[in-house]
């Protein structure tokens, strides 16, 4: 690991060296936004070396899954044999994983990196709005030392949470800096398009919910319509959406040659998609919060569906049982209810299809899937089976009560963004020593040992201590700003129309205003009506975005207060 900050304090220096020497002469705010870049992210590197790796290997759907499917990379065998979990999760982390591997660079390093080359694109891509430079520095400190990922259990370990908060802020800095240069030279464009497209692409590859974030990319793309005097091509301007379609279609032609599968992940495919939203339309006499498809529910699908009866010893004797222990332990529901919380369900049918020899190949589970889902659905609509309309989603259906539930939800969401109560300090691992140096081989890191005592003495005491200090400064900072920012933005929102005029900051606060309410609606639906997810891993990408918007408010204002920012863009 020194090694590599060696090699990146090297690299570093002469590319600020350089920066400076280029853009001195023409705008000396750049080399020091260059100097800022690199001394912000030397911070990051160092407080996050003092945090140690936290391996959980024992997790076959999440942490053993990615590092399974990097070591079939890293063997040039693509994602490995098919069986019911090659093809569960977007395959960008397990890339992401292998790549950093092969070059020998520490898991922590890499994902670090790639937030800090996302914040710097994100206050590079708004120099068209001619900010002054203190201004694009105090952003980009703001963005790069908040601690959006300090939490030891949902960043600090292999898993693809690690890097979703990078992601989206590539994606939205990579829409932002093309939008903002329709009206430049093609390089100048393509060059945006192309980092867009890549960042898009990436994102959707990574997890299966970035459907929220379209909202917001779609409002940054409102400048191609009001910047230039004479609008880009059709072709300019789905540019970055055909470069992300590239980047997925790629991924699903090599599926489609290893594994006959034209798709990225199944969980998004037509046939298991149909299954799922069959049984869970079954309803039940009385529904239960957080059970999509109720003990009493099965019972009544077994005996109209033979393609699902034959899942039964599987679902209520075999994996399901497991699952059943995991939903008491989560939800307090007694295993001996039988039931099964909506975030194990899918999992459960995959799993039952899997142990009872369906899921050979990827157009072997698709049959039995599209199998169940006519029997099932054929005896929801002649009135063998109480249903609901028939539906097309892994959303559980919505009940009495569940709006409320879903405020609450989204209040409890909002919270946690901005309480941030995160913890950095070192978590014991959980697997077999083989595992764990399986885990410690793959990331080129090592992990936190299994004994608690041993885990609790292996972190940095300077440098927990400073990232605890940066966690309560954001903590007691963002309780106040972000309301502020809300009242702020308002304010903006009726000048604007007042004026009939909308400038640029106030487009990309909206826009990432809206992010932000993606992020926490989506999560607080899964909250309400699934499991638990109320945590700083599903709501990571929350924290920058809420930095952003709170940076870019205040930026808005402090230039329109100061009478220097430019010319509105006319509606």
């Amino acid at each position: 690991m020194h090694a590599w900050y060696i090699i990146l304090a090297g690299l570093s220096t002469v590319w600020a060296v350089r920066a400076w020497r280029a853009t001195r002469p023409k705008d000396p705010a750049e080399g020091w936004l260059a100097l800022a870049v690199i001394a912000a992210g030397a911070a990051k590197l160092w407080l996050a070396s003092g945090q140690v790796q936290f391996a959980l290997p024992a997790d076959p759907f999440d942490d053993r899954l990615f590092l399974r499917l990097a070591t079939f990379l890293l063997q040039g065998r693509w994602l490995g044999p098919y069986d019911q979990l090659t093809l569960a999760k977007g395959p960008f982390y397990p890339l992401f994983l292998a790549g950093t591997s092969a070059m020998g660079m520490p898991i922590t390093i890499a994902q670090n990196l790639l937030y800090i080359a996302a914040a710097w694109m994100f206050v590079v891509a708004l120099r068209p709005l001619r900010l002054r430079g203190w201004t694009r520095m105090l952003l980009l400190l703001a963005i790069v030392l908040c601690p959006a990922l300090a939490d030891t259990g949902a960043f600090v370990r292999a898993w693809r949470q690690a890097v979703w908060p990078a992601l989206v802020l590539l994606s939205v800095a990579g829409v932002l800096g093309f939008a903002l240069r329709a009206d430049r030279g093609n390089r100048l464009r393509a060059a945006w398009a192309l980092a867009a497209g890549l960042s898009m692409g990436a994102m959707w590859l990574d997890r299966e919910e970035a459907v929220w974030t379209l909202p917001m990319l779609a409002a940054l793309l409102a400048p191609l319509l009001r910047r230039s005097p004479r609008l880009p091509s059709v072709g300019w301007l789905c540019a970055p959406f055909l470069v992300a379609g590239v980047a997925v279609a790629a991924v699903a032609l090599q599926n489609l040659r290893a594994y006959g599968f034209w798709g990225i992940v199944e969980f998004r495919d037509n046939a298991f998609v149909s299954a799922y939203s069959a049984i869970s339309r079954v309803k039940p006499q009385d529904p239960v919060r957080r059970i999509p498809v109720t003990f009493a529910a099965r019972e009544r699908i077994y005996a109209v569906s033979p393609a699902f009866a034959s899942l039964r010893h599987e679902i209520e004797q075999g994996i399901g049982a497991a699952f059943m222990k995991v939903t008491q332990d989560a939800m307090g529901i007694p295993a001996s209810e039988h039931e099964i919380g909506g975030g194990w369900m899918m999992w459960t049918l995959r799993e039952a299809v899997a142990n009872t020899g369906r899921a050979k190949s990827a157009q072997g589970s698709r049959a039995f899937y599209g199998q169940l889902a006519r029997e099932v659905d054929s005896a929801c609509d002649d009135g063998r089976l109480p249903a609901g309309p028939p539906r097309h989603t892994l959303r559980p259906d919505l009940y009495a009560g569940s709006v409320a539930r879903v405020v609450q939800s989204a209040r409890d969401a909002f919270n946690l963004i901005l309480s941030c109560p995160y913890n950095p300090e070192p978590i014991a691992s959980f697997g077999a020593p083989d595992d764990l140096a399986w885990v410690q081989r793959i990331t080129r890191e090592p992990v936190a040992p299994a004994d608690a005592a041993l885990a609790a003495a292996k972190g940095g005491p300077r440098r927990l201590a400073i990232l605890w200090f940066t966690l309560r400064l954001y903590q007691g900072a963002m309780r106040w700003l972000v309301p502020a920012a809300g009242a702020l933005w308002l304010l903006s929102v009726g000048r604007a129309l007042r004026r009939r005029e909308i400038p640029g900051l106030l487009l990309l606060g909206t826009a990432l205003l809206l992010g932000l309410a993606g992020n926490i609606a989506v999560v607080a639906l899964v909250d309400a009506l699934s499991f638990g997810a109320i945590n700083p891993g599903y709501l990571g990408a929350g924290v920058p975005l809420a930095v952003c918007f709170v940076g870019i408010v205040l930026v808005d204002w402090a230039e329109w207060c100061s009478a220097k920012v430019r010319p509105p863009l006319q509606t």
